[in-house]
Formats: C-alpha cells, sequence, structure tokens
C-alpha cells in the first residue's frame, strides 16, 4: 500500500469516527433551539425520535422530558414520565436525579400522591440526610403536619446555606416560605410574619413574592 492510500485510509477512519460525535451534537443543538424557543411539539418529535432514543439512550429521552416539562409547568405529563422513570428498569442514580430534581415541583402543586411514592422511593435508596428534609418540606407545605424535628431540619438547611459559598437567597428563602407557612397553620401569627418576610425578600422576582405579599 503506498503512502497515499495510508493517508487516504487514515482520513477515512478519522471521517468515520467523528460522524457519530457530530450527529450527537447536531441532535442536541437542534433540541436546546427548540427549548429556547418554547416549541414543545418540536422538542417533543425530536425526544420522540428513533434517532435520540438510539444515540443517547431510553433514560437520556425521559430526562429531557422531564426537563421539558417542568419548564412548561405541565404537570400532568411530568407526573407521567416520571411514574415512568420509578417504575421501569432504571439505575438507582438515574432514578434519584429524576426524583430528588422533581420533587418540589409535586410539592408545589400540592400533589399528595406523587409526593409519597417519591418519598417511598427515597427512603429505601435515598441518603437519610435529603430523604429526611424532603419528608419535612412535604409535612410542612402539603401534609401540613410538620413536628419540631422538621422545623429544626428546616432551620439547619438555612444556616448551612446562609454560611455557604455562592448565592443561594431562592432555595432560603423557600425555606423561609415554608416556616412561615408552619407558624401560620400553628396559630403563631408572629414567627409566621418574620419568616415571610424574610422570604419575600429572598424571592423577589420570582411567582412567590406576590404570593408571599398577600399573606403578609
Amino acid at each position: 500500500m503506498t503512502f497515499q492510500q495510508y493517508l487516504m485510509l487514515f482520513f477515512l477512519i478519522m471521517m468515520a469516527l467523528a460522524f457519530p460525535y457530530y450527529i450527537r451534537a447536531n441532535v442536541k443543538t437542534r433540541l436546546r433551539k427548540c427549548n429556547e424557543k418554547n416549541d414543545v411539539e418540536g422538542s417533543l418529535k425530536i425526544l420522540d425520535g428513533r434517532l435520540y432514543s438510539y444515540l443517547f439512550g431510553k433514560y437520556a429521552v425521559l430526562w429531557g422530558k422531564i426537563q421539558l416539562f417542568m419548564a412548561t409547568n405541565d404537570m400532568e405529563h411530568l407526573a407521567e414520565t416520571l411514574n415512568t422513570v420509578i417504575d421501569g428498569r432504571f439505575s438507582k442514580k438515574e432514578k434519584n436525579q429524576a426524583i430528588s430534581t422533581t420533587f418540589f415541583f409535586f410539592v408545589d402543586a400540592q400533589d399528595k400522591e406523587m409526593c409519597k411514592k417519591q418519598l417511598k422511593y427515597l427512603k429505601d435508596h435515598a441518603k437519610a440526610e435529603e430523604y429526611e428534609f424532603d419528608r419535612a418540606m412535604f409535612r410542612t407545605l402539603v401534609d401540613h403536619s410538620a413536628t419540631e424535628d422538621d422545623v429544626e431540619i428546616i432551620k439547619g438547611k438555612i444556616n448551612v446555606l446562609k454560611n455557604a459559598k455562592g448565592n443561594h437567597s431562592i432555595q432560603i428563602g423557600i425555606m423561609e416560605y415554608m416556616l412561615g407557612i408552619h407558624y401560620s397553620d400553628n396559630g403563631n401569627k408572629h414567627e409566621a410574619k418574620q419568616y415571610l418576610r424574610d422570604a419575600r425578600l429572598n424571592l423577589k422576582d420570582t411567582p412567590y413574592h406576590s404570593k408571599i405579599k398577600k399573606m403578609l
């Protein structure tokens, strides 16, 4: 084989190796552009296509849908997709990711059954600290049955975030809102107002700001 033939073979091999990466990048770019345009139909067409499943796997399809339905606040399809993940043959890491990411969405939507299903899984598979905090969140905002232990868990989380690097104002604000709800449920108006005022400041420019304003 001549040098030119070796060179041609080398280029052909390189092209064959690079082609799948090009296809993957192209598909991801198309999906990102659809998401940015809020083109739900276009995004679903890509995610439901055989090519996306072939390139990235079944879980990647469902994870893409979870992100899409969270962004569009489509709780019905979000619940349907999450149930597919929970009940399907996926890894512990994949299920934990899907449940942990969506849990607050179902808490906020007051979907008690979905929250209970998620907590049942987290109890057996997540870290104790994560499970206890999510349970405290559920008891405070959905079940309205928070205990003093739940309150201390939430306060402890707030203190950790206040001392952590970076901007955690929204997370802190959500937890202050949770405590405001708890104290309001228990008739402690002074504590409720204090936490709700702090939450309103931390949740400025979010839907919770006007919601809390109406409560004060």
